[in-house]
């Protein structure tokens, strides 16, 4: 990963560019990637500033109630398939989630795996016998 500079420095950048208006020879003298300047005079041009964009956490619309249907789907029918899920969640939740993230959810969310699966039921199996 590159280096992180300070906003006054990039601000300097930016100012010293309005000045010379030469992306390479700005970047040649501050030592720092044209990409870079050019992403800062863009941000300084738009936005009046040279602060990073802040990525917001998106709220999940996947809800602690579909997460445990779709735990009840798999434990119920482990066959089933991910389109199917994805269709019976949209029916009941009125949610639209791509087959990818429903992948996803269920493998590093809920942690459910073929093996998992298989190791829970012989882990049930063995407890009541």
């Amino acid at each position: 990963m590159g280096k992180h500079h300070t906003t006054d420095f990039k601000l300097s950048a930016v100012k010293l560019y309005l000045k010379l208006e030469s992306i390479r020879e700005v970047s040649e003298l501050l030592d720092c990637k044209k990409s870079t300047l050019q992403r800062w005079i863009e941000r300084y041009l738009e936005y009046g500033n040279v602060d990073r964009k802040e990525n917001k956490e998106r709220e999940s619309i996947i809800t602690k109630s579909i997460l445990k249907y779709i735990t009840k789907l798999i434990s119920k029918n482990p066959a089933i398939t991910l389109a199917k899920i994805k269709k019976k969640i949209i029916k009941k939740f009125n949610v639209d989630i791509s087959v990818s993230y429903l992948f996803y959810i269920i493998k590093y969310t809920l942690k459910l795996t073929i093996s998992n699966y298989v190791l829970n039921i012989i882990q049930k199996r063995n407890y009541h016998h």
